[in-house]
């Protein structure tokens, strides 16, 4: 009995009888089996496979095999132990475009009070120190001065402020003239002896007025930092 020849693949010549003795499968039953077994064959050689999974490479001879295939490689026939793990897509972060809800009343009264709370501490680190009875400090002359006017007495300074308010010239020479006032320079450490309104009383303990007491306004003594 001759042999058909059939050409499955290009370059490949194949014979086969007309009936397969042992499975009795005729050659238009077994063709198109061969043929799936030829592409699967392909597939797996380019990466590929049916149903968009990833291939499985055998870790003993390196051949591709099919995903679903069976647990032995198809070239070796060896078990496959290393299954293929598929990559999660990095999905993009989500960013929410839903407006922000407007502040409620006591909310805004919570940052109002604790705006107002830090702006106090805050604001008393850069004050200057307090000043106080038996405090030590330094005088300070108003600008474009390099002395300050000591009133003897607390009448004195009083008179002496209504003659500068009221740019009463003579009347601040009268006051010189009786010996109510002397002239300290400014920066002269004064300690303060006594209070009252918007004045203190001092005493010099530096320079030709050491030991002189007098009245000054308050904003002329500063601390000594």
């Amino acid at each position: 009995m001759s042999r058909p020849r059939m050409e499955l693949v290009p370059g490949i010549v194949c014979t086969f009888p007309t009936i397969n003795a042992v499975t009795g499968l005729t050659i238009g039953t077994f063709l198109p089996m061969l043929w799936r077994d030829i592409r699967k064959h392909n597939d797996c050689l380019r990466g590929d496979s049916m149903n968009g999974a990833a291939r499985i490479a055998c870790p003993h001879c390196g051949r591709n095999n099919m995903p679903g295939q069976g647990p032995s490689c198809w070239s070796c026939g060896k078990p496959l132990s290393m299954t293929a793990q598929p990559v999660a897509p990095v999905r993009p972060p989500i960013i929410s475009t839903a407006p922000r809800k407007p502040l409620t009343p006591t909310q805004w009264v919570l940052a109002v009070v604790v705006g107002l709370v830090l702006l106090c501490g805050f604001g008393s680190l850069f004050q200057p120190k307090s000043l106080t009875l038996g405090d030590v400090g330094r005088l300070t002359a108003y600008e474009g001065r390099e002395n300050v006017l000591v009133a003897v007495t607390k009448e004195a300074r009083e008179s002496l402020t209504h003659s500068l308010v009221a740019k009463d010239e003579e009347g601040g020479r009268q006051l010189a003239g009786a010996g109510l006032l002397f002239i300290v320079p400014a920066n002269t450490q004064v300690r303060i002896i006594d209070r009252d309104m918007g004045v203190w009383q001092i005493r010099v303990l530096e320079g030709s007025s050491q030991g002189q007491s007098g009245w000054v306004l308050r904003e002329q003594v500063t601390a000594i930092p």
